[in-house]
C-alpha cells in the first residue's frame, strides 16, 4: 500500500510537470485576502488545494537549468508546506502542490556556478514578484531565469613593464548606501607568473580595480611581532629600511619595493586602474550580467618613501598595542587591505609607519574597523588582509537592507573599541616624527524606550522584546540593543556603548516600529543624532507605535489591465528625507506587485508620501535619490496616519 501510494504521488507530480508547458490557466477571482502579516512567524504549514510550477533556465541561452534549489515561501511568514524546498528536474522543472492561498507567495532559487535568482527578479534586483493564489488554482507560470556572474581580467606590471607576480588585486564596487554613494570591497584574486589576475563571481554593476599595497611595520615591543605569530601572508620581515626604534617592515602578498642601502626608500603605492592612486579618479566599469572584460591592466609606479612617526595621547591602558592605519584620501571607509600603511603602538602610545609613499593621508586608530563590503565570501578580509602584528577577536557581517543588492557590513574587532582617533598627515619627500594622535572615548546613546499607550480596556500588555538597531550615517560598525519588556511594563531602559564619534540613527527592527525619537527637545525620528564630536547622549527617548499604517491597492498598465508583475514605490514627499537615513530606511518602501496586480505595505510611520508604480528592473532605483527627483512629478501623493489603511490604484509608469 505504501509503495501504491508513492507511485500514485509520483504519477500526479509526472502530470504537473507535462502540463507546466501549457499556456497558463485563467484563474478564478480571488477571494478576500488574509490581513497583513507583521514580523517572520513560524513556517506556513496547513495545506490547501492550489499549486505552483515553473521552469528554472539560464538568463542568457534560455537553456533549463536541472538541479536548482527552489525555495517557496509566504512574505513575512517563512516557508511554506512540508517541503519548502526542492530541486529542479533535468528539464529545470519544479511544481509546489497542496498550497493555501495566499497573495504574497515569492520564489528564491539558487545553483552552483550562478547568481542566486528568483521568480520576478531582473538581473541585480532583489525584490523579484509576489505570486497570488486562490483556493483550487494552479499557478503554472512561475519561470525563472538566472545568470551566470562576470569577471574582471588583466595584467599587473611594474615600472619597467615586467609582470608583477603573487600580488593582490581587488574589485571594488560603485554602491550606494543610506542614498549616498560608497565604495565597498569586492572579490579578492592573486596574480599568476604571467602578472595575469582574473576577478570573478561579479554581479551586474560599476566597479574599480585596486592593486593594494600595505606597507606593514611591526615595532619591537610588540607581542605578536614574530613571524609565526603573523598570518602566513605577512611572514616575510624586510630589514633593508633603517630604523632608529628597530621597527621592521613586514611584507605580505604586496609588490615589494626594492631598497639599495644609502638611497632614498621608494615604495610602491596603491594603485587603480588605469594607473591613479585616487579612488575619485579611477576609472569606472560598468559590468553587463555574464560579462567577461578583459584588458583592465594596472601598472605600478615607485615613487619615494619616508617614516612617518608619533604618539597616541590617551589614559595608559588606551594607548598601548593600538593598531593605527595610514588611509589615502578617499579611502577612508574601506577596511584591512585598503590602508598605504600600518602599525601597530608602543607601550608608550609611540608609533612609526616606515617606508610611506608622498601623499595627503588620515591615521585612524581603532582597534575596531568596519567596511561595506559585496560578492566576495565572509571573512575573507579578515582572515587573508589582516595587518601585520594586529590582533583581532572578532568578526561580524550583516546585510544592509538600504543598499545596493549584496552589500554587506562587516566589522573586525581586536577587543573593546574604547577609545579611538584621527589625525592629518602630509609626506612630501620628507619624514614627518611629530604626529599627534588624541584619543577619545567610545560614543554611548542611552535613554528609555517607551510603549505606545493603548486605550482603557484593552488586555493586558503581554511580554515584548524588541530590537533596537543604531545605525551610522555615512559609514561605521552599526550596533543592535534588545530590550525586553516586561508584562504590563510600557518603558524599560535602553544602553549603546563604545560606538566611534559620528552620526547615528536609530531604528526598529521586525515587529518594533519607531514612532518617534527625542533627544533635548529635538525630534530625531527621521534626522541623524550628530555625535562627530564624542561624548554621551543620555535621556533619549524612543517610542514604538502600537499600530503602524498601511498602504494597499492595485496596479493597472496603460490599457486598464491588471499588471502581474512590478514594484510600488513608497518615498517620503519631503525630499531631506530621500539620503542619510542609515542602513534601514524609516519611510521608504518598494512592494512587489502580486500576480494579481495588488500590492500591500503595513508597516509605515504616519506621513505624507509619494506612490509610483514601476517595472522591476526599477524596483531597487529608489536608493539613488536622482532617481526619485525623477519619479516625482509622476507619483501619487497621498497622507496617511497612524493605525490608517489607505488604498491607491495606481498607473504602472516608466521614470527612466
Amino acid at each position: 500500500m505504501m509503495d501504491m501510494r508513492r507511485v500514485c504521488a509520483t504519477v500526479v507530480t509526472l502530470i504537473l510537470l507535462a502540463l507546466a508547458t501549457a499556456h497558463a490557466q485563467q484563474a478564478p477571482p480571488l477571494p478576500p485576502p488574509p490581513p497583513p502579516q507583521s514580523g517572520m512567524g513560524p513556517p506556513v504549514t496547513e495545506t490547501g488545494t492550489g499549486a505552483i510550477s515553473g521552469v528554472v533556465s539560464d538568463g542568457r541561452t534560455g537553456r533549463p537549468l536541472g538541479g536548482a534549489v527552489v525555495y517557496l515561501g509566504i512574505t513575512a511568514r517563512g516557508p511554506v508546506g512540508r517541503v519548502s524546498r526542492q530541486l529542479t528536474d533535468r528539464k529545470g522543472r519544479f511544481v509546489f502542490r497542496d498550497l493555501p492561498r495566499s497573495d504574497a507567495y515569492f520564489i528564491n532559487t539558487s545553483r552552483f556556478g550562478y547568481i542566486d535568482g528568483g521568480y520576478g527578479r531582473k538581473l541585480t534586483s532583489t525584490l523579484g514578484a509576489r505570486i497570488a493564489l486562490a483556493d483550487g488554482q494552479w499557478f503554472n507560470g512561475a519561470n525563472v531565469p538566472m545568470w551566470r556572474p562576470g569577471a574582471i581580467s588583466g595584467t599587473v606590471t611594474d615600472e619597467r613593464g615586467e609582470p608583477v607576480i603573487g600580488v593582490y588585486v581587488r574589485a571594488m564596487a560603485n554602491v550606494m548606501v543610506g542614498g549616498l554613494p560608497h565604495l565597498a570591497a569586492g572579490p579578492l584574486a592573486t596574480t599568476d607568473d604571467r602578472g595575469r589576475y582574473r576577478l570573478y563571481g561579479l554581479a551586474p554593476g560599476s566597479y574599480r580595480v585596486f592593486v593594494p599595497s600595505v606597507q606593514m611595520t611591526v615595532p619591537s615591543s610588540s607581542v605578536v611581532g614574530t613571524p609565526d605569530a603573523l598570518n602566513d601572508d605577512a611572514a616575510t620581515s624586510l630589514g633593508a629600511i633603517p630604523s632608529p626604534d628597530g621597527s621592521r617592515l613586514i611584507v605580505g602578498r604586496f609588490a615589494a619595493s626594492p631598497q639599495t642601502p644609502g638611497t632614498r626608500s621608494v615604495a610602491y603605492p596603491p594603485t587603480f586602474f588605469p594607473g591613479t592612486r585616487s579612488a575619485a579618479d579611477a576609472a569606472t566599469i560598468d559590468l553587463d550580467s555574464s560579462e567577461d572584460r578583459d584588458g583592465v591592466d594596472v601598472q605600478l609606479e615607485l615613487v619615494p618613501a619616508s617614516r612617518v612617526a608619533g604618539i597616541a595621547h590617551g589614559p595608559s591602558d588606551a594607548v598601548g598595542h593600538l593598531p593605527m592605519r595610514l588611509m589615502a584620501a578617499g579611502m577612508e571607509e574601506l577596511g584591512h587591505g585598503s590602508e598605504t600603511a600600518t602599525t601597530v603602538t608602543a607601550a608608550d602610545g609611540r608609533f612609526v609607519f616606515l617606508n610611506v609613499p608622498d601623499g595627503t593621508y588620515t591615521i585612524l586608530a581603532s582597534r575596531a574597523v568596519s567596511q561595506f563590503k559585496t560578492g566576495s565570501p565572509a571573512g575573507s578580509s579578515f582572515s587573508t588582509l589582516r595587518p601585520a602584528g594586529v590582533e583581532m577577536t572578532s568578526f561580524s557581517t550583516g546585510a544592509v537592507r538600504a543598499a545596493t543588492p549584496g552589500t554587506q557590513i562587516e566589522t573586525v574587532s581586536g577587543g573593546d573599541a574604547g577609545y579611538s582617533g584621527r589625525a592629518q598627515v602630509a609626506v612630501r619627500g620628507r619624514d614627518v616624527t611629530d604626529i599627534s594622535v588624541p584619543l577619545n572615548p567610545g560614543v554611548t546613546l542611552g535613554g528609555r524606550v517607551v510603549r505606545e499607550s493603548v486605550q482603557p480596556g484593552t488586555p493586558p500588555l503581554a511580554r515584548v522584546m524588541a530590537l533596537l538597531s543604531v545605525e551610522p550615517v555615512g559609514y561605521g560598525g552599526p550596533s543592535m540593543v534588545m530590550v525586553d519588556f516586561p508584562a504590563n511594563s510600557r518603558s524599560v531602559a535602553f544602553k549603546a556603548t563604545g560606538l566611534a564619534p559620528g552620526s547615528y540613527v536609530l531604528r526598529g527592527l521586525g515587529a518594533s516600529i519607531v514612532k518617534s525619537v527625542e533627544w533635548n527637545g529635538r525630534d530625531l525620528s527621521d534626522a541623524p543624532l550628530d555625535a562627530s564630536a564624542g561624548g554621551d547622549f543620555n535621556d533619549i527617548v524612543i517610542t514604538l507605535a502600537a499600530k503602524a499604517s498601511s498602504l494597499t491597492g492595485s496596479v493597472r498598465d496603460d490599457r486598464g489591465a491588471p499588471v502581474s508583475a512590478g514594484a510600488v514605490l513608497i518615498f517620503p514627499a519631503d525630499e531631506n528625507q530621500w539620503a542619510g537615513y542609515g542602513f534601514t530606511p524609516r519611510r521608504i518602501r518598494s512592494v512587489a506587485v502580486s500576480s494579481a496586480g495588488t500590492f500591500r505595505s503595513a508597516d509605515l510611520p504616519a506621513g505624507d508620501y509619494y506612490l509610483i508604480a514601476v517595472d522591476e528592473s526599477e524596483a531597487n532605483a529608489w536608493q539613488d535619490p536622482r532617481f526619485l527627483l525623477a519619479a516625482q512629478p509622476l507619483a501619487t501623493r497621498v497622507s496617511v496616519d497612524w493605525g490608517e489603511t489607505k488604498t491607491e490604484d495606481l498607473r504602472l509608469v516608466r521614470v527612466r
